[in-house]
């Protein structure tokens, strides 16, 4: 029993239990606001730091809109670090790039602008976030 009290107090501490990521938006490279946070293969708006409605889910490295918390249409691939958008499950575009944390515009599949910052464990989330949030 000792032992499983001093597991889950390790986990809290580290952040481990807590599957919750958060999504910003970013100017000059540093965060804003919390736009929205990834929690169990869903994405969230955010206000104040809380999450509100569930926009889109990630699965598989496609990213899909959400209506009442089940996916409807994929709208996005994120592959190899870069974001595409989809048409019929099938990429398109490189629209996004996602390197160190940092969401980047992209055009020609390079990176431009750093416009959003994410904090968490999947990267696919991060790119979720760029398709249905910023």
């Amino acid at each position: 029993m000792k032992n499983l009290l001093i597991l889950a107090t390790m986990l809290l501490t580290f952040g481990f239990a807590n599957a919750q990521s958060k999504i910003y938006t970013a100017s000059y490279g540093s965060k804003d606001k919390c736009v929205g946070i990834y929690e169990g293969g869903k994405i969230y708006t955010a206000s104040y730091g809380s999450k509100d409605k569930c926009v889109g889910i990630y699965e598989g490295g496609k990213i899909y809109t959400a209506s009442y918390g089940s996916k409807d249409k994929c709208v996005g691939i994120y592959e190899g670090g870069k974001i595409y958008t989809a048409s019929y499950g099938s990429k398109d575009k490189c629209v996004g790039i996602y390197e160190g944390g940092k969401i980047y515009t992209a055009s020609y599949g390079s990176k431009d602008k750093c416009i959003g910052i994410y904090e968490g464990p999947d990267s696919g989330a991060a790119a979720a976030a760029f398709i249905l949030l910023l």
